[in-house]
């Protein structure tokens, strides 16, 4: 934006110059804001802009344009943001890429230990490469994959849940798939559906996906970001990754971002711990093309019922509708062709999780059982659940494995967990589970189920009671007593 007085936000109205013509458009979304010496996101869903700003932005015309031909008229760059890994190289220069690949894919090896695959593009101007850890289709589905013609590229990192029904919907209208694994059905939903091929993903994944007839990359990543994606330029390429590391040997020398840090960037934006490199939000997906765009799109997210529109339902009524969809998730989790474990840490969420993932199996096998994983904390006093983890166990009749974890155990890690997991680590937990992961590894096990996520859902924390209380909720005509005075008393004691 130039020579403007103030700044402008969604619903401004503004006049674009385009050639000659003045056209008169309305401001619906600033997508992000761009650092434009660097080429670089620096914040993503602006509220505002200024003179001199450079951003993506969404606009509606609030009056015809005439359009030319795009054959009668001469290229023209309208925005250019950054720069991809898709930079014009000469077919000599794009061996260059597969050391640098074979590489990065070594320094993430730890996630998928199984096999490795990479793909180069005729032209070296894209590459894929590809760590499995292999769950489903163990022998066929390596990766990258292609569709039947092989202009469609595709990797994936996790799963997608409920597959073989959408595989079952695509065959029947003509697909053709080269394996049995999940990740298969992505190529040929977007086939079908184009951008919105995420909308029918459900699972934990993150995915890159190459189309050579539209010269277009798309990168996604899951509604709740359980799965990591990041991104970064280096010498004009475009390099995306599981993790962080991974961009080390394409020469990226990563500097602290202490804005980011000290502000907790890390944990609510698309910062991350260094400068120029951006984490892929929750819900969103990237695209970018070989002339140099990078776009970033919000597909999904979380959506709430208005909390002043009446409740028709009964608690019982919301009861069984939650049983229902936990019971769902449950089953769509369980599909694997490896054993699946659980974390168990006694609480009401990991336990409610290990009854019904024992009585899923036994539907069908009434001898089934669980392999339940916890840790224990030798002295832990209060903050040991080993004994009522055991206890669950005995009732559910699984499996049992404790891990002891020491103090000198949780020091010893520390230096490990921060490596993988490559933010700042305020409390031990993080290393704990680095530990208990580790353990299960070593027991054979590839996945297990865990209760992460549902005290966030269910305000199980009590620092959560503070947002119950800032307002009424009218849907079921019942207003907390002394509302204010709970909540004045819980900040204060939080400062």
């Amino acid at each position: 934006m130039l020579n403007n007085p103030g700044q402008i936000g969604q619903g401004d109205r503004l006049i674009i110059y385009c050639h000659m013509a003045r056209v008169a458009c309305q401001l619906i979304e600033l997508i992000d804001k761009i650092n434009h010496q660097i080429s670089e996101t620096i914040q993503v869903y602006a509220q505002w802009i200024k003179s001199d700003d450079l951003s993506t932005v969404k606009m509606i015309l609030l009056e015809p344009v005439c359009v030319e031909k795009s054959i009668s008229t001469a290229p023209r760059t309208i925005h250019l943001k950054g720069t991809t890994n898709n930079s014009s190289k000469s077919q000599n220069e794009h061996c260059g890429c597969s050391p640098d690949l074979h590489a990065s894919l070594k320094l993430i090896n730890h996630r998928g230990p199984d096999s490795n695959g990479t793909w180069l593009d005729p032209n070296g101007r894209v590459g894929f490469g590809h760590t499995r850890l292999a769950i489903i289709d163990l022998e066929h589905g390596q990766q990258p994959m292609s569709n039947e013609t092989d202009d469609i590229q595709l990797i994936v990192n996790g799963e997608f849940y409920g597959f073989e029904k959408i595989r079952e919907e695509l065959e029947a209208n003509g697909h053709v798939f080269k394996t049995k694994s999940d990740s298969e059905i992505a190529i040929h939903l977007y086939e079908d559906q184009g951008f919105s091929f995420v909308d029918s993903l459900c699972g934990e994944f993150a995915l890159c996906l190459w189309d050579a007839r539209k010269s277009l990359l798309i990168c996604v990543r899951d509604r709740f970001g359980i799965k990591p994606l990041f991104y970064t330029t280096i010498n004009g390429r475009l390099i995306v990754a599981s993790e962080m590391k991974a961009f080390l040997t394409f020469g990226r020398q990563l500097e602290w971002d202490i804005d980011s840090i000290v502000n907790s960037g890390i944990f609510y934006d698309s910062r991350t711990m260094f400068k120029g490199v951006t984490k892929l939000l929750p819900g969103h997906y990237l695209t970018a093309t070989l002339s140099g765009s990078i776009s970033i799109h919000k597909y999904w997210d979380a959506d709430f019922p208005d909390k002043n529109i009446i409740e028709t339902r009964s608690i019982d009524e919301m009861i069984t509708g939650v049983r229902n969809r936990l019971v769902e998730a449950v089953r769509l989790r369980l599909r694997a062709d490896v054993p699946v474990g659980i974390y168990l840490s006694g609480g009401i969420d990991s336990s409610s999780l290990l009854r019904i993932a024992t009585n899923i199996l036994r539907e069908t096998n009434p001898n089934a059982k669980m392999a339940a994983f916890t840790i224990s904390f030798v002295n832990g006093k209060h903050l040991d659940e080993g004994d009522i983890a055991e206890r669950t166990v005995a009732y559910c009749g699984a499996n049992f494995y404790k891990l002891c974890v020491r103090e000198t155990d949780l020091s010893a890690a520390f230096d490990d967990c921060v490596w993988h997991c490559e933010a700042p680590i305020t409390n031990l937990n993080s290393v704990s589970k680095f530990l208990l992961s580790q353990f299960v590894h070593n027991q054979g096990f590839k996945v297990v189920l865990t209760g992460e996520g549902a005290d966030e859902h269910f305000a199980g924390y009590s620092f959560l009671m503070a947002d119950y209380l800032r307002e009424n909720n009218t849907s079921f005509n019942s207003v907390v007593n002394g509302r204010l005075e709970k909540l004045k008393s819980i900040e204060s004691s939080s400062n």
